[in-house]
């Protein structure tokens, strides 16, 4: 099939959602990324991961993931399963959209990262997992992010979703500490990508940028440019921060 399609963006990231996703989730894709008016994503601006592909939009405090249900990864099936996880230790999307049934689209806050390993945080959020019937299988610090829920305050989060899968123990929850910081974000994301109206989504976008760029200091600020600073600790997150960095560029005036 692929030979009998021009392939937008063939080496970047739309290609890799039509190799990953389909050709169904490959058109849907296109026709998003029309809609949120931003350059495509070339081969090293975006993030490969083993069951997603990650594009960091830092000056908008935002992560765009796109999840496929069939990868090489063992237990592909349960990690797929995961997004649809509540939990206020893993962090929620602000919107998701199903591309059919081997893909699905997601934006995330962007949230404060590690810049050095610990153990103890990562030991922490495994038993609080185990105790709701949950398995953190990936415990990796480039996974673990901070969410602030006040200023001086913060709580940790597995930022990667696809770390953590259900076991039969689990029973479904709510995450109400994200639900209540991430409502008038999530709102807006579902009023602009319901009505595919570039107007709302331009709205959205314009209150990303505008929270991003708050002050560190200002309780307001929800949104952070989570993947910038060099992780010593991580080649994966030194990669990560490479490929954001490399978009962001694309937004310099």
């Amino acid at each position: 099939m692929k030979d009998s399609l021009t392939i937008r963006n063939g080496n970047g990231l739309l290609g890799s959602v039509f190799e990953r996703g389909g050709e169904y989730a490959y058109a849907a894709a296109c026709d998003l990324w029309d809609l949120l008016q931003m350059p495509d994503p070339a081969q090293r601006e975006f993030y490969r991961g083993t069951d997603a592909d990650h594009v960091f939009l830092n000056p908008f405090g935002l992560t765009i993931s796109f999840r496929y249900r069939d990868t090489d990864l063992f237990g592909s099936e349960r990690i797929y399963a995961a997004r649809t996880v509540h939990h206020d230790h893993i962090l929620q999307p602000l919107i998701q959209i199903d591309l059919g049934e081997k893909c699905c689209f997601e934006i995330l806050p962007g949230i404060q990262t590690y810049q050095k390993t610990d153990n103890g945080i990562l030991e922490s959020l495994s038993r609080v997992f185990t105790a709701d019937g949950l398995r953190f299988g990936d415990k990796q610090m480039e996974n673990v992010g901070l969410i602030r829920i006040a200023l001086g305050e913060a709580i940790p989060v597995v930022l990667d979703r696809g770390a953590v899968t259900c076991a039969s123990t689990y029973t479904p929850q709510e995450d109400p500490l994200q639900t209540q910081l991430y409502k008038p974000l999530r709102e807006q994301a579902t009023q602009a990508f319901g009505s595919a109206s570039t107007a709302d989504i331009m709205t959205f976008k314009e209150t990303c940028l505008r929270i991003s760029a708050l002050d560190a200091q200002d309780p307001s600020k929800i949104l952070f440019k989570g993947w910038d600073a060099p992780a010593p600790f991580s080649a994966k997150a030194n990669e990560i921060a490479q490929a954001a960095r490399a978009y962001e560029r694309r937004f310099a005036p």
